[in-house]
């Protein structure tokens, strides 16, 4: 069951924290991510239109706009509003009644009649919508039908670029694992000239050779740069192709320059490598590259409140040692290799020094399946710096996970089941099967039992 829309417009609206299990459940799930990361945007530029006064302009641009709504981000609803003394409540199950109630609650001494106070409300609405620093700038984009589709600050379509067949957000999520449609796109001023780029990668049935590059598009839906990743990498005992494709990005500004960087995981396209990359993203060029002996699931950013420097997370699974894990690493981090065993380092490259690189035990004490890896299947990193993480026997799938709470030290101060595990121990149980006594002593012992290559 997704998240009901009213709980995620109005979390992004308020800038609140959404419970434990509604933080877990959106780590889990794409589709609620991208409805979530909508309304984010949406939202985004409330603070500012509250500080500006009507104008002659905004009204005449909102009496043209409201015949017909521009955006989906915006149905057109009844509102009923309700005086409350010197202040009003908006009574209403439509998307933009509770920017409307927060704007009046910014003009409580303002007194307009019934008829007057709709008509300010629905301009309010629709210059908020429209308001828009640069004429051709880019506020959203979207896959859909086999087009990248580009939106406007006004909700309107810029323009639309045919990518493949199967290019579509629904699609992609059934088909690409965890984290994928979170991460396959972003829309963001990423080279600091105050006009936002779409950084792509393409899914679907692109041909080979633009699957394996990230292509970033400017505004006006001209390609930037597009870039690749081809490094022969060799083993102790085995040698690898140069064929990589990308799977993950998300960018930030680790260092603090100013100008953020674009991180992203490639992977081989047929056995375990995994490299994270650092690209420039005025150039596209890969300035860095860190090599991890094991699927990763996404990339995150830990920037807590009171962080000193920006970390970048990775989690997924070591192929080397079979176990679940989860890495932080800082800007200048991002090259030598992760911990492996012998037979997996790269010849020719220096050990990495993580800021943090934590191997998780081996949780369960049955298997259901020799095919399937423990693994760290998604995180939720709390506004205080303590992070919870879930670790699975099917990591790909989120089957039966268990809950590693960490403190902002990535101290393990707690671990607990989730669902899935009690599901399965009892059906473990109607099968007849002996079942280990999962208790506080079992949970205490995986908790003592974390290894830490960096501490």
């Amino acid at each position: 069951m997704h998240l009901n829309e009213e709980l995620l417009q109005e979390t992004a609206l308020k800038n609140e924290n959404f419970s434990e299990k509604d933080s877990m459940h959106l780590a889990h799930c794409a589709y609620c991510r991208e409805r979530y990361a909508g309304y984010l945007e949406y939202y985004a530029s409330l603070d500012d239109k509250l500080d500006e006064p009507f104008t002659d302009e905004t009204a005449d641009l909102s009496s043209r706009l409201l015949p017909q709504p521009k955006t989906k981000l915006l149905p057109q609803r009844d509102v009923q509003i309700i005086p409350r003394g010197s202040k009003f409540e908006i009574i209403s199950a439509n998307k933009y009644a509770l920017a409307l109630r927060d704007f009046f609650y910014q003009y409580p001494k303002t007194v307009l009649s019934g008829a007057t106070l709709i008509a300010a409300a629905l301009v309010f609405t629709f210059m908020t919508v429209a308001r828009a620093p640069k004429p051709a700038n880019i506020i959203y984009a979207k896959a859909e039908n086999g087009f990248l589709i580009a939106y406007n600050q006004t909700g309107e379509k810029a323009w639309a670029k045919f990518i493949a067949d199967g290019f579509d957000a629904a699609f992609i999520q059934k088909t690409s694992g965890p984290g994928s449609v979170l991460s396959y796109l972003l829309v963001d001023d990423i080279n600091a000239d105050n006009r936002n780029e779409i950084v792509l990668i393409k899914w679907g049935n692109a041909p080979r050779n633009e699957r394996k590059n990230i292509t970033c598009y400017d505004a006006d839906g001209n390609v930037l740069w597009t870039c690749g990743f081809n490094k022969k990498l060799v083993t102790k005992t085995e040698e690898f192709s140069d064929e990589y494709y990308p799977h993950r990005i998300c960018n930030a500004d680790l260092d603090s320059d100013g100008v953020p960087e674009l991180y992203a995981i490639f992977g081989h396209a047929e056995y375990f490598p995994r490299f994270i990359t650092r690209i420039n993203t005025v150039t596209g060029t890969i300035s860095d590259s860190y090599f991890h002996p094991g699927y990763l699931v996404n990339l995150e950013i830990y920037n807590p409140k009171g962080t000193e420097t920006p970390l970048l997370l990775a989690y997924g699974t070591s192929n080397s040692f079979q176990r679940a894990v989860l890495l932080a690493l800082s800007y200048d981090q991002i090259s030598g290799y992760a911990p492996s065993d012998s037979t997996r380092t790269p010849v020719g490259m220096n050990p990495a020094s993580e800021t943090k690189y934590l191997l998780f035990p081996k949780c369960y004490p049955f298997d259901l399946s020799s095919s399937l890896r423990e693994g760290v299947s998604a995180i939720n990193i709390r506004e205080d710096g303590s992070i919870l993480v879930a670790v699975a026997h099917n990591f790909e799938n989120f089957d039966a996970n268990f809950q590693f709470e960490l403190n902002n030290r990535f101290d393990c101060v707690q671990v607990s089941g989730g669902d899935h595990l009690y599901l399965a121990l009892n059906d473990l149980k109607k099968a007849g099967k002996p079942v280990h006594i999962i208790d506080s002593l079992y949970f205490n012992n995986l908790r003592n039992s974390i290894q830490y290559f960096r501490k």
